[in-house]
């Protein structure tokens, strides 16, 4: 098989700096979008220190913190929501 499919998620390990549940964030965000046919990889991140960098690599990410979260889309923030709306955005 030379040509990946699916979902693959990227999360952070969870540090002190997380801002949210970002084990429970990352499971959301993975029942949101799976089934997925399409390579895509998700970046997940607990806090906007890290979460731009990663979020760069991956085909869509999330950055949170104080309550929000950045949306990525290639590396660039396109939006940034409540945190209550991550999911729902991500998976839009």
């Amino acid at each position: 098989n030379l040509r990946q499919r699916g979902l693959e998620i990227v999360s952070c390990p969870s540090c002190g700096r997380a801002q949210v549940d970002v084990y429970k964030l990352a499971e959301e965000v993975t029942a949101g979008l799976t089934g997925m046919e399409v390579p895509l990889r998700v970046a997940v991140m607990g806090c906007v220190v890290n979460g731009p960098g990663e979020a760069r690599e991956a085909d869509l990410g999330v950055a949170s913190g104080n309550g929000k979260g950045q949306i990525f889309v290639k590396g660039e923030v396109v939006k940034t929501v409540p945190e209550s709306k991550i999911v729902e955005t991500l998976i839009e």
